[in-house]
């Protein structure tokens, strides 16, 4: 009885703990952002094309653009720092153009998602792979004590055939 007891409590303790994904399944993870990724309609475009620098940083651009005016860039990192993995997105009109922090706070082979609950909005920004080549990000947050979300549907772009 008593061993039946010390296996539950071990159990019990591994289950409570927070699962720390490890490096190598987390970039595998990051790798299926790299390309281009666009949403269009007839009069606007957003785009987001990732790159792999190295296995701790990963880098993209994204533009928002309407009726061929640029409204809109963002350069976005996400690079690990002491272990963690930090996502950092610097926007041209927003933040006086300053860097804001994300930590990761969860992942999986087909989601992550970083928060920065300090941050006024958005406090999250997540990424759902639903195929190799369509991505469900969102950003979200509390704003005036209401929830917002902000869905972005991409869908990979298609690489020119020579």
């Amino acid at each position: 009885m008593k061993r039946i007891l010390q296996i539950f409590i071990l159990f019990l303790s591994i289950s409570a703990c927070r699962y720390n994904p490890e490096p190598e399944r987390i970039n595998s993870v990051f790798d299926r952002l790299l390309g281009t990724w666009i949403i269009q309609d007839s009069s606007s475009t957003i785009s987001e094309s990732w790159v792999k620098i190295n296995d701790s940083l990963y880098s993209a651009v994204s533009y928002y653009i309407k009726d061929e005016d640029t409204l809109s860039k963002e350069v976005i990192s996400i690079k690990k720092t002491n272990g963690a993995f930090i996502y950092t997105a610097r926007v041209s009109n927003q933040n006086n153009a300053k860097p804001v922090d994300f930590m990761l706070s969860d992942s999986a082979y087909d989601y992550f998602a970083f928060q920065n609950p300090k941050h006024d909005f958005p406090q999250k920004i997540s990424y759902h792979f639903v195929s190799d080549d369509s991505i469900f990000a969102e950003i979200s947050g509390i704003v005036e004590n209401y929830t917002k979300k902000v869905p972005f549907p991409f869908h990979r772009k298609k690489r020119a055939r020579l």
